[in-house]
């Protein structure tokens, strides 16, 4: 009887400690950008015309492209700031050249016009440089170089939104 109470506890304890670190590591990855925001896929409403390769072309550049994904090659130069765009796929993203970045977010007002809702200053470590971290589809956004490098990195954008 004991042996079973004793297994029921360590079950029990091993699911709550599951649990809860579960929990610290999704509320961690929210907090170090691993999770850049929290677009619902199924909600997205931007027009095409407004995807990375249309609206910045000259900033994104298609590398590779099949039914499944697309890598883009994403290059700011110091002082240019990209025009506003879309990414509508979930995407593996990593930055290879580094410099300070102010990331805008737009969204629409009242008559359904544009407008800045959100800006952040960004500085990548260095030691942040060549991973990968997964990024939900991007509402809007420009991106500007306000630093003295080139800004660089690489986008493998899925199509398929459910993974």
């Amino acid at each position: 009887m004991k042996i079973k109470y004793f297994v029921f506890g360590l079950v029990t304890g091993g699911l709550i400690i599951f649990l809860y670190l579960t929990g610290i590591n999704k509320t961690q990855e929210e907090s170090t950008g691993k999770i850049i925001n929290n677009i619902d896929p199924n909600l997205w409403n931007w027009p095409d015309s407004l995807d990375a390769l249309v609206a910045a072309s000259e900033y994104h550049k298609l590398i590779f492209e099949d039914s499944d994904f697309r890598i883009l090659e994403v290059i700011i130069a110091p002082g240019q700031l990209d025009p506003i765009h879309t990414h509508k796929g979930k995407s593996i993203v990593w930055i290879v050249n580094n410099s300070p970045i102010v990331y805008k977010t737009f969204g629409l007002d009242d008559n359904s016009k544009l407008v800045l809702v959100k800006q952040d200053t960004i500085n990548i470590k260095n030691e942040d440089l060549n991973k990968g971290v997964w990024e939900n589809p991007e509402p809007p956004h420009s991106v500007e170089n306000i630093g003295k490098d080139i800004f660089k990195l690489y986008r493998i954008e899925y199509r398929n939104t459910s993974r």
